[in-house]
């Protein structure tokens, strides 16, 4: 039960990082052109929030996953 609800909540990060570094890269190359940034400081800021966002995630999904885990199965069925 526990390893069915963080699968659901964590394939769409697992799925989304990509497309958002990927976006982010692009929004970051652009910018460079009108703002002087370091390109360092850019790489910085993935390599922070990359691992920031995934344990977030994993904590917000760990907390239903074990609520679930302690719910009787024939009782949840009973109430729906």
């Amino acid at each position: 039960m526990v390893r069915m609800v963080l699968r659901q909540c964590m394939v769409p990060v697992w799925l989304g990082m990509p497309l958002g570094l990927a976006l982010s890269a692009v929004t970051a190359s652009a910018l460079v052109g009108m703002v002087p940034i370091e390109s360092r400081l850019t790489a910085g800021v993935y390599w922070f929030v990359v691992p920031v966002v995934i344990a977030v995630t994993s904590l917000a999904a760990a907390i239903p996953a074990r609520h679930a885990a302690r719910i009787n199965p024939t009782v949840a069925l009973r109430c729906e």
